[in-house]
C-alpha cells in the first residue's frame, strides 16, 4: 500500500510506500500524478518517503515501476529520496543513468532538507 499527498502549497507530491510495492499501487500513482500534473500544468517534484526499501510484491509490480518511470521520467523535475535504506545512496546513480531525472538521497531525519532541495530553483 503507498499513501500519496500534496504539498500543495510546496508544489511537491509526497509518496509514501507503507509496504511492498504492488500492481494496484502503481496504478494508484499514476492516477493521481496525472491528475496533479494536469491541474497544476507543470512537472512533479517527488519526495519518496520510506523508512526502508520496500521492494516489490511480485515481477509484475516491478514491471509496472519500469513502465511507470517510464511514463513519468519527462514529467518529473526532481525526486528526493528519503529513507534510512542503502538503496537510497544508490538510487540517485541509478536513475540519473535510467531517466535524466535529478535525484538525491536523504536521510528519514532530514526531510526538511528534502523538501528545500526539492523548492531550490538552482539545484
Amino acid at each position: 500500500m503507498i499513501q500519496l499527498k500534496e504539498l500543495d502549497a510546496q508544489g511537491i507530491v509526497i509518496a509514501h510506500p507503507e509496504g511492498p510495492l504492488s500492481t494496484q499501487d502503481f496504478d494508484l500513482m499514476d492516477h493521481f500524478l496525472g491528475k496533479y500534473i494536469k491541474s497544476h500544468q507543470t512537472k512533479t517534484k517527488l519526495l519518496i518517503h520510506s523508512e526502508l526499501f520496500p521492494g516489490w510484491t511480485s515481477p509484475s509490480s516491478f514491471y509496472k515501476h519500469l513502465e511507470f518511470i517510464q511514463k513519468y521520467k519527462d514529467k518529473t523535475h526532481k525526486i528526493a529520496v528519503v529513507t534510512n535504506s542503502y538503496v537510497g545512496a544508490i538510487a540517485p546513480y541509478m536513475a540519473k543513468w535510467l531517466t535524466g531525472i535529478e535525484v538525491k538521497h536523504f536521510s528519514i531525519k532530514d526531510e526538511d532538507q528534502a523538501i528545500h532541495w526539492l523548492n531550490n530553483k538552482l539545484a
